[in-house]
Parts: structure tokens; C-alpha cells; sequence
């Protein structure tokens, strides 16, 4: 039987997290706009485009790994696989630093507009960045969300206060990078120390059991690489087919959309989470039920969601950016949108097959996926503009998340709720003419119509029966 209340409750903690994250990226952008300039933003978002691209590869996936495995060993198993497998990130994470480090002359000058130490730097701080995330997933794994929690927030926050202080100081572009650098040097050692006081003292007893972890995760490398491929190349084929300018265009209105995953990440947090131990246990049944409810907040999240920000889009984007920049980007933002709840169904679907350890065909579909992306933009990039690259990825991911829902088990396939998904498209139509009516310019307008038509939206769901009782008493309970 799946506990409703715990699964909200994890969702609570698990959203705070997010929340600073996307908060993070507003804060980020007008500030560093400001400080740096359009050329020493652009290096910043570059810098961290390219420690994104690495990491699968500097880490191998084991995050995945662990994940998948380490709830279901001993307390003594569990010391040693953190022990050894910290070691093995440490070397393979520093071996691809000295690699960046070795190209960085070249990647200098055809990408980072000549500044070559920004590339050291971003290097460098690949190796705190891997440790970081495997210190985490170990927390997480162990079923220690507050921990986990309580780390990550602290990380943002002090890579937030870091950099836009080094920014405001007058500092180039290298410091604010070298800034990043320490935060995320603090942060390893701090998680480091989270995970000693969880399980004790990781112990190295080399070699071990480690190769089912790492052979797990290294299948699911190219699958990592393909969904940044997705989800990030369009800004440089955006760039190379009409120009910079369109890039700041579309990247606004994708800055905006995400405001989606705020919703949804908490929920693949927490069941990447709980999952793994649950089928460790041979519960398949209780594996499918908890996908099932999962995938009931997923169809109360996203109608929504989706409707509510493609109808605030022109304020939001009017109060973060410019008027050149608001007008192209309302334009695309429905459409990034779609695509990312279409990511998030995928998500949804991705779950079961991890279970199965079926990687190698995730992998397979990501890059299929990827070319099919690729192959979109280079057709529609030409002739319709960014229109053209936000619908390739929708019809990326679209193919995505059909192809793993119609791959999975049918014992532990998630069972869609038809009822609900009417009832909650019910309520958004009737929350639709409330935000209409209350929206305008200016801030104080935006606040008005998003509360009413949440509370409109909400009440009416559980009217219909979309939201039980004790849910509704559990959500008011966390916000007092």
C-alpha cells in the first residue's frame, strides 16, 4: 500500500530544493547581464554548458548506479561500494580536467571568444562538481531526503551569494568562474561529510563488486549525452542559422517554460528515490502502485501548468527582459512547453526500464531521438525560424516518451487515470477565464491572476473528486 502523505511529504522537501534552483536562474540572469556583459555572460553560460556536457562522462553515470543498487546492500557492502566507487569519480573526473585543460587553447578560440583560463577554470571545477553530485545521490540513496535537501539548497545559495558578489565587485568573467570553482570546492567536502555521517567511514577494498554498478551506468553515458544533445544544441544551431540575437530570444522563453520542472523535478527526485528499494524487496506490485500515484500528481500537475504559463508568458517575459525580447518569445514559449511535459512523461516511463536494467535500449532511443532533433532543426531552422527548433524538440520528445511507455513491463508499467486526466483538463478550463480576466502589466496583476486561478483551479479539481481530502490537508499543512 503506497502512503500518499509520505510521498507528498518527500515531494515538499524535494521542492524547495528545485524552487531555489529556478529562482536561482532568474537571479543569474539580469545580474550577470549587468555585471559581466552580453560577451562575459555568454562565456559564463558556455562555462556551464560545458561541465553539464561532461559530467556523464567524468562520473562514467554512476549517480544512476547508485541509485539503482545501493539500497539494497549491507551497511558493511555499503561503506565499501561508496569507498571504492569515490575513488574510481575522483580519477576519472580529474582525467577528464587534464583533457579539457590539454584542448583548451582550441576550444578558446572556436568557442570561448579568446578566453582560454575561463576553459581552465570550468575544467577545473569538473572534479568538485562530480563529487558533489555522487555525495548527493549517496544521501538520496540511503532514503535521507532532508539531508539531501538541506545540501543542495545550501550549495545554491552559496554559489548564488558567490558569484553575483564577486560580479558586483567589478571582477571578469575568470574570477566569477573562480568564484563557482570554490562554492562547489565547499560544497564536496561538505557532502562528503553528510555521507561519513550517514554511513561511516567509506572503506576501499579494491576490486570489489563494483563493476555491475559501473557497467550499469556506463550504458547509460550515451543516453546523458543525448539528452543534453536535445536540450541544449539548438542554442548553437539557433546561432549558427540565424544569429545571436535569436538565441537570447528563445533562451528567455526557455528560462520561463522551465518554471515547469519546478513542478515535476521533485517528483522524479523522489521516485528515482524509492523505487530501487522497492524492487529490490520483489515488490512489483507496490513498484507499480507507486508509479501509479506518481503518475496522478503528474496528470494533476501538467494541465495546468501548462496552460497557466503559456497564458502569463507575455508578462512574465515583459518583466525579465525586453520588449524585443518578450514579443519573439511569447511567441515560442507554448511550444518549449509542450516539449517539456512531454520530457517529464518520459520520465515517467525511463523508471521501469531502469529497474529492468535495460539501459541499453534507453540509450538506443535517446539517440535516435537526438539525430531525429538534429535532423529537425536542420529543415525547419532555415524556414521558420525558432518556431522550427522548439518543435523538433517536442517531436523528439514526444517519440521518446511513447517508445519507453509501450517498452515497459506491463507488471510495473504505470496504469494511467483517464478520469482524472478529464477532470483535471475540466478544472483548467474552468481556471482559464479567472487568470484571463485578472492578468495585465506589472507584477502586482501577474501575482493576482496566478493565486486566483491556483485556487480556482484547486477547488474546482476537488469538487470533482481529482484530490482527496487528506491530500488537500496535507498541502495546506506544509505552507503553514
Amino acid at each position: 500500500m503506497i502512503d500518499s502523505s509520505k510521498l507528498l511529504s518527500d515531494l515538499g522537501l524535494v521542492t524547495v530544493a528545485n524552487a531555489l534552483k529556478k529562482v536561482r536562474g532568474f537571479i543569474f540572469l539580469p545580474a550577470l547581464t549587468k555585471f559581466l556583459g552580453p560577451e562575459g555572460y555568454g562565456v559564463w553560460v558556455l562555462a556551464l554548458l560545458l561541465i553539464q556536457l561532461v559530467l556523464p562522462v567524468a562520473s562514467f553515470s554512476l549517480m544512476d548506479g547508485i541509485l539503482r543498487y545501493l539500497p539494497g546492500e549491507s551497511d558493511r557492502e555499503t561503506r565499501v561500494r561508496v569507498g571504492n566507487l569515490s575513488v574510481f569519480v575522483l580519477i576519472t573526473s580529474t582525467a577528464v580536467c587534464l583533457l579539457i585543460v590539454l584542448v583548451s587553447d582550441v576550444l578558446a578560440v572556436t568557442v570561448f571568444k579568446g578566453y582560454e583560463l575561463a576553459v581552465v577554470v570550468a575544467a577545473i571545477a569538473v572534479v568538485p562538481s562530480v563529487l558533489f553530485q555522487f555525495n548527493t545521490r549517496v544521501v538520496r540513496a540511503q532514503q535521507h531526503l532532508k539531508i539531501w535537501s538541506v545540501l543542495d539548497t545550501g550549495q545554491r545559495l552559496l554559489e548564488l551569494v558567490t558569484v553575483v558578489t564577486i560580479a558586483f565587485t567589478g571582477s571578469g568573467i575568470v574570477h566569477v568562474l573562480t568564484g563557482l570553482l570554490a562554492a562547489r570546492a565547499v560544497g564536496a567536502i561538505v557532502s562528503f561529510g553528510a555521507v561519513v555521517s550517514i554511513i561511516g567511514t567509506p572503506l576501499l577494498k579494491w576490486p570489489n563488486q563494483e563493476y555491475r554498478y559501473v557497467q550499469f551506468s556506463m550504458k547509460i553515458i550515451p543516453w546523458s549525452l543525448s539528452r543534453w544533445f536535445i536540450d541544449s544544441s539548438d542554442r548553437f544551431l539557433i546561432s549558427f542559422y540565424i544569429g545571436a540575437s535569436a538565441v537570447g530570444y528563445y533562451s528567455a522563453a526557455y528560462t520561463v517554460a522551465m518554471g515547469l520542472r519546478l513542478l515535476v523535478q521533485p517528483l522524479m527526485t523522489v521516485v528515482s528515490t524509492s523505487l530501487p528499494q522497492l524492487f529490490e524487496n520483489d515488490s512489483k506490485q507496490a513498484c507499480q502502485a507507486y508509479l501509479t500515484q506518481s503518475s496522478r500528481v503528474l496528470t494533476v500537475l501538467l494541465p495546468p501548468a501548462m496552460v497557466g504559463l503559456s497564458m502569463i508568458r507575455t508578462p512574465v517575459l515583459s518583466i525579465i527582459s525586453t520588449p524585443p525580447i518578450a514579443e519573439a518569445g511569447a511567441v515560442v514559449l507554448p511550444i518549449i512547453v509542450l516539449s517539456i511535459a512531454a520530457f517529464s512523461v518520459s520520465e515517467i516511463s525511463t523508471q521501469p526500464l531502469l529497474l529492468t536494467e535495460r539501459t541499453g535500449f534507453i540509450s538506443g532511443v535517446w539517440i535516435i531521438a537526438g539525430f531525429l532533433n538534429l535532423g529537425g532543426n536542420m529543415l525547419l531552422l532555415p524556414r521558420i525560424g525558432i518556431v522550427g527548433a522548439a518543435v523538433s524538440t517536442v517531436i523528439a520528445y514526444v517519440v521518446v516518451a511513447l517508445t519507453l511507455y509501450l517498452a515497459t513491463s506491463r507488471e510495473i508499467r504505470p496504469k494511467f487515470d483517464w478520469s482524472l486526466l478529464a477532470k483535471t483538463t475540466a478544472a483548467t478550463v474552468i481556471m482559464v477565464p479567472v487568470v484571463d480576466t485578472l492578468l495585465g502589466s506589472g507584477l502586482f496583476n501577474l501575482s493576482v491572476s496566478i493565486i486566483s486561478g491556483f485556487f480556482v483551479f484547486v477547488t474546482s479539481i476537488y469538487i470533482m473528486g481529482g484530490i482527496k481530502k487528506k491530500e488537500i490537508e496535507f498541502i495546506t499543512g506544509f505552507f503553514r
